[in-house]
């Protein structure tokens, strides 16, 4: 097999001049009997179909940025935090993905490769550096898909039925699935549309909190715009809760923990790169969408922590704290649906009884389009590494597409750690919503470390 190494898309593999592609019986790139025919037959090509334009790259980024955490982790922060705390952590966390998208769109303005998130640590740094990247790049959108799925199976149980978490992991699942396997033109328009569904939802809920904030309903606004008064892991239920930390030093410790945790809800923008192996126009949109694409979630989200803090008291014995299990009984009812979310809170407080159930659902949605981008980038990132392998069985099973190009086998193995969900079929179980959180960190650790890399392949790239 024969990489172009003197090609800009580094990846890309010359079909017609290897013979041990062309032949079924080739020794190096095949695997024998039923099995290497079947290979054979079903993944006859290893390039993905340049489909994607600009409208439809920026509608995959932003349907994984936009997942669910500013919907209901964003109660858990301000719990932590206090309203000011919260909006600190925020802008803190948006500046670090300010930082790393605009070196990596600085690297791709001058490289717009396949995988660049890969290959920018290969060439810059260290061959080693690029397959770890890859690697983790891999496992951490599995964990978000994971997490994300869990999520989506634990808004449908907001509605009194006999459909429980086990049914409804598996429904969504297999939705997952078939929605990455339908091709990816159609699945870059379906991401373009469920962009634009998505800044329907985030701007409705902002100018929804300013109603309220403004006396709209029959309710009383009831809020405390300020730092919490230190740091104590359980959140605080009143003024006279005394911090485990209190003080400046306090104050410092729970928003340092508010950023870590608000950096779960920034992440994504980097998604943009990961569709440069199907971008019709790589080196025309791939610059342009990775400058500027990030900042409408990041946006939107400063402006929706802002006007949330607001209407919300970080008092409340409603809002959603993964920590608490001993306190008060109202906190512990149920598990996270949209009565856990800060937005409903806000809109139950201001009197307004008939949007609970219909933001349910759109989170629900926003939780399932995310973990559907994550199984996307996941599946590319894996055909991109199949295409590195030494290996000739993975190059000839992960490394192929079907005849649509679609990387079905990619897709496959992504998909498998989708089962980790089922994990979370007793969250009615407080003790059972914890991989939740588990794979929520396998998610966000990872991806901070990726980060890491891009940002040392960038000083390696300024030096060069």
């Amino acid at each position: 097999m024969v990489f172009r190494t003197d090609s800009p898309f580094h990846f890309q593999v010359n079909v017609k001049s290897d013979p041990e592609i062309q032949s079924i019986g080739g020794k190096d790139d095949q695997t024998s009997g039923v099995l290497g025919w079947l290979s054979h037959e079903v993944f006859r090509k290893d390039c993905l179909d340049r489909k994607l334009e600009r409208h439809h790259i920026t509608g995959i980024a932003f349907s994984a940025a936009v997942g669910i955490g500013i919907f209901s982790t964003s109660g858990e922060i301000i719990a932590l935090g206090g309203p000011v705390g919260a909006l600190l952590a925020f802008i803190f966390a948006g500046l670090v993905i300010f930082s790393v998208m605009r070196c990596l769109a600085e690297m791709v303005s001058v490289r717009p490769v396949t995988a660049p998130l890969i290959d920018f640590p290969h060439t810059f740094v260290d061959e080693a550096l690029g397959f770890t990247v890859g690697v983790m790049y891999w496992l951490a959108n599995c964990m978000s898909m994971v997490t994300l799925t869990i999520a989506a199976a634990m808004f449908t149980q907001y509605w009194p039925s006999s459909f429980g978490m086990t049914a409804a992991t598996f429904v969504l699942l297999l939705a997952l699935f078939f929605m990455n396997a339908c091709g990816v033109q159609l699945y870059g328009r379906m991401e373009w549309v469920f962009k634009w569904c998505k800044i329907a939802l985030l701007l409705g809920l902002c100018i929804l909190m300013i109603a309220t904030r403004a006396g709209v309903g029959p309710g009383e606004v009831d809020s405390n715009f300020e730092i919490a008064p230190g740091y104590s892991p359980i959140g605080f239920f009143s003024r006279d809760d005394t911090p485990a930390i209190s003080g400046t030093g306090g104050r410092i410790l729970a928003v340092w923990t508010c950023t870590t945790m608000a950096m779960f809800q920034f992440m994504g923008g980097e998604i943009v790169l990961a569709t440069a192996g199907e971008a019709k126009k790589p080196m025309r949109d791939l610059p342009i969408a990775a400058r500027y694409m990030y900042l409408l979630p990041v946006s939107f989200y400063l402006v929706a922590i802002l006007f949330l803090g607001l209407n919300v008291n970080y008092f409340d014995p409603r809002i959603y704290h993964s920590h608490v299990s001993y306190y008060l009984e109202s906190r512990l009812e149920g598990i996270m649906t949209a009565s856990r979310s800060p937005f409903v809170i806000a809109i139950e407080n201001a009197g307004i009884k008939t949007l609970p159930g219909f933001l349910d659902a759109c989170f629900l949605f926003s939780a399932l389009t995310a973990a559907n981008s994550a199984l996307y980038v996941s599946s590319r990132t894996l055909f991109t590494l199949a295409l590195r392998s030494n290996l000739p069985i993975i190059r000839s099973t992960l490394g192929r597409t079907n005849n649509g190009h679609t990387p079905l086998a990619a897709i496959t193995v992504s998909f498998f750690p989708g089962a980790l969900a089922f994990l979370a079929v007793r969250s009615k179980d407080r003790a059972f919503q914890e991989p939740i959180h588990v794979f929520g960190r396998l998610y966000t650790g990872p991806v901070l470390c990726i980060y890491a890399a891009q940002c040392l392949s960038f000083l390696r790239f300024l030096k060069a």
